[in-house]
């Protein structure tokens, strides 16, 4: 019998969530049904936030968020280098400018003098508005305030795909926040996201957007260029199923991430996120070895993995923008996602932490 390979990530799919898709299916309203509604409801609930728009991806909520945000020609986006492609290319959507900020060594996340630095470059040769997308990475949450010269704050989407964070009272100012349910997040639609929002303004526009531009929808009467992002009935289904488990995956994520830690306190090769945790979406390290080697070895032991995100400005259609984020680099050079997943043991975590150590002495 083949050893068992231990993924880096795996969806709960039980009976709850079949049950949902089928009776989803047997009502024969497979779009803009009611079950949408009463996702979003659940969702807004959950981030103590008005409103929640859900749609066909993350990346379309990051999108739809930005364009409620007012990013357009003229708007200078400031994204971390380390972050999934999403992030930058959803301001690109929009025709906005894109300036790639370092992120700090201890969180990896956006670090926010980098950020006061290019705002102020900006500043001096364009002038015009600027938006900053923090992203919640791995198990670390992102800072969510900037301030500008003049001592505004500046305008800010947060892209919590990794986190599903709640919204704290400092944090219902932002313009918004976006989820994804991608099947490797903390709970899945299959494909789908949500903006998340305390403001009506962008939740109008988030859902104008959504479908086509359509102000009364069923009458064909559209009052912009929009985009067909709605969620299907059937991943909203899904949804529901899986926000009713939310808490449970919660809890046992931050029991396999506290056997991780523990496991590898002993070992000060290892490097493991600091930072505020978030859901504990991921359990990523770093090693003086380079990941290409380490991720290979463990391969062979059955341990699957994934590289840290390529800095964004170094992915080709972005090659112009060579600002210098000498930790972004680093990471990415050294940085591995170990597996996490709800259908993980504390055993599969003791395995995955002896190849992982066990790889590092053959190359050390």
């Amino acid at each position: 019998m083949a050893p068992k390979t231990i993924r880096v990530s795996e969806s709960s799919i039980g009976a709850a969530e079949i049950d949902a898709v089928v009776k989803a299916l047997e009502s024969n309203r497979l779009s803009q049904g009611s079950t949408v509604s009463e996702f979003e409801n659940v969702l807004a609930k959950y981030a103590r936030a008005k409103y929640a728009t859900a749609c066909n991806s993350g990346t379309s909520a990051l999108h739809l968020a930005m364009l409620a945000a007012g990013v357009g020609p003229g708007t200078l986006v400031i994204v971390p280098a380390l972050t999934y492609v999403a992030t930058a290319n959803a301001a690109t959507y929009c025709g906005a400018q894109i300036a790639v900020a370092d992120v700090l060594p201890e969180s990896w996340c956006i670090d926010p003098s980098s950020v006061g630095t290019i705002f102020r470059r900006w500043e001096k040769s364009h002038g015009g508005g600027t938006l900053v997308a923090p992203v919640d990475l791995y198990d670390a949450l992102a800072m969510t305030t900037f301030i500008g010269d003049n001592g505004d704050e500046l305008s800010v989407v947060l892209d919590a795909s990794h986190s599903m964070r709640v919204l704290t009272p400092a944090e219902h100012d932002i313009a918004a926040m976006t989820y994804s349910f991608f099947p490797s997040k903390l709970i899945t639609t299959g494909e789908g996201g949500a903006v998340i929002t305390d403001q009506l303004a962008i939740q109008d526009s988030a859902v104008l957007y959504r479908g086509q531009g359509a102000s009364t929808p069923g009458q064909y009467i559209h009052d912009v260029v929009g985009y067909n992002y709605r969620m299907t009935e059937v991943a909203a289904a899904i949804g529901r199923a899986q926000m009713a488990k939310i808490y449970t995956f919660i809890v046992t994520r931050a029991l396999l991430t506290a056997r991780y830690r523990f496991n590898l306190l002993a070992y000060p090769q290892v490097t493991v996120q600091e930072g505020t945790r978030a859901s504990g979406w991921a359990m990523a390290v770093t090693t003086p070895v380079h990941a290409s080697v380490l991720r290979q070895k463990l391969a062979k032991r059955n341990i699957e993995t994934r590289r840290f995100f390529t800095p964004i400005n170094q992915l080709p259609m972005y090659d112009h923008l060579r600002q210098d984020t000498p930790v972004a680099q680093r990471l990415f050079e050294h940085g591995l996602v170990l597996p996490m997943h709800v259908l993980m043991s504390t055993d599969d975590v003791d395995t995955v932490c002896e190849a992982l150590i066990a790889s590092l002495k053959e190359t050390i």
